[in-house]
């Protein structure tokens, strides 16, 4: 028979190695029961589940928001005059609501997707957000230098998807 844990203690064993792995500590190191193993597995996938279905959600939002600005480009891609009176055509706002709304959803996801990675590994979560971090910078600074603001470098992001 194992050591007994605390709640904390599990838990921070959860965040130094992850779920999954702690789990395996758990029963081999603090003599948690295949019993309770299965029950706390279990529990891990219904909470996993939430997180997924949080996701499908925010991805529902995200395709939302580029159904609306693909349409909006598409009234905009015709020339058109702007009407006397105008200040600015009216797509130009359409356009930069959806944009900020489709940013928004694209942060939740992103939260969502490492919190998913943080079950699995909270230093690994970490890391990808340095990363990403890291990889935009630099792809910002090559986008200005050049002076093209649609430049892509997938190079940069190599990091990212180890």
């Amino acid at each position: 028979m194992g050591v007994r844990i605390t709640l904390e203690k599990a838990n921070q064993l959860a965040f130094e190695q992850g779920g999954f792995v702690s789990l395996e500590t758990l029963v081999r190191e603090y003599g948690v029961s295949l019993k309770t193993e299965g029950r706390i597995l279990g529990e891990f996938f219904r909470t996993l589940l939430s997180q997924i279905a949080e996701a499908q959600k925010e991805t529902r939002h995200i395709q939302a928001a580029l159904a609306r600005m693909e349409q909006t480009c598409r009234e905009g891609s015709h020339t058109r005059p702007r009407g006397y009176g105008e200040r600015q055509s009216p797509l130009i706002d359409r356009f930069q609501r959806d944009l900020w709304a489709l940013d928004g959803w694209v942060v939740s996801l992103v939260e969502t997707d490492l919190t998913l990675v943080g079950f699995v590994s909270h230093s690994f979560a970490r890391s990808k957000v340095s990363q990403l971090n890291q990889a935009m910078t630099a792809l910002l600074h090559k986008r200005e230098a050049g002076l093209f603001p649609f430049l892509k470098d997938p190079t940069l992001f190599a990091d990212y998807f180890k």
